[in-house]
């Protein structure tokens, strides 16, 4: 995995955590004002305790959120990385639904990848698959393990006439 990638991965979950235990800071430091003024009846140190309370608790409320999704984001982005430079995926409905994104999003996703070294342009392979016989007659796809004279639809001969 390349290691800018995961650095910019661990930046995105720190700020998670950060704001996460921000929250969480905010809510006891107002919990701590409120006892205070209550309590001891002090409103000049309740004060400071309160308003840092609110400033904690709302950059956290705000923040925390965003950052998560930012950071899931560096997780589909992992999957998608991994998928193509490990397992050599190279598919395009393969890829789109390993990460569950739109074709918006995916599009974005592979620019964003290539732009920043995390990839190499990817060229989707097409795999030629064979086809299983048709019917010169009905049209109809016809098993191709089995060997069948007839078309078990319509009836007609499948074995090839010479003329």
């Amino acid at each position: 995995m390349n290691e800018k990638f995961i650095k910019t991965k661990k930046k995105a979950y720190t700020l998670f955590i950060i704001l996460t235990c921000l929250l969480c800071l905010g809510i006891l430091l107002l919990v701590a004002g409120v006892l205070i003024l209550t309590l001891a009846k002090m409103t000049g140190l309740s004060i400071p305790f309160i308003i840092l309370g609110c400033a904690c608790t709302l950059v956290g409320m705000y923040g925390a959120p965003s950052a998560k999704t930012n950071y899931r984001t560096y997780l589909k982005y992992e999957l998608f990385i991994k998928s193509v430079n490990e397992e050599g995926i190279t598919s395009r409905d393969i890829l789109m639904n390993r990460v569950n994104m739109s074709e918006d999003a995916f599009d974005k996703m592979v620019s964003y990848c290539i732009k920043n070294e995390y990839i190499k342009e990817i060229e989707e392979k097409n795999e030629v698959k064979e086809d299983n016989p048709v019917c010169p007659n009905c049209g109809k796809e016809i098993p191709k393990d089995s060997e069948i004279k007839f078309c078990p639809y319509c009836g007609a001969s499948l074995e090839e006439k010479e003329e």
